[in-house]
């Protein structure tokens, strides 16, 4: 059965696209979110990975990434929940 993205799912893929992470890591979430939609594990995951350490340059890219994955998860949370009543 065909799994129709949400608006928050599809732009949760977007923002995935923008993340400067190896190809092969963006491509299996877009294709967990594509096949599966999104999910608690999927989002910890990302967030997980986008945690800033201290070796890294990117670190200020990492926390603004980090705050978009939040407030999209949030935002799908809700849709979800209101899905659902």
């Amino acid at each position: 059965m065909a799994n129709h993205n949400t608006v928050e799912e599809r732009k949760m893929m977007k923002l995935i696209d923008q993340l400067s992470l190896p190809d092969e890591e963006k491509q299996s979430w877009t294709n967990r979110i594509r096949a599966e939609g999104l999910s608690e594990e999927l989002v910890e995951e990302i967030q997980k990975k986008l945690t800033p350490d201290e070796d890294s340059e990117n670190n200020l890219k990492r926390v603004q990434h980090t705050s978009e994955v939040s407030r999209l998860a949030r935002r799908w949370r809700l849709a979800k929940n209101l899905q659902h009543k």
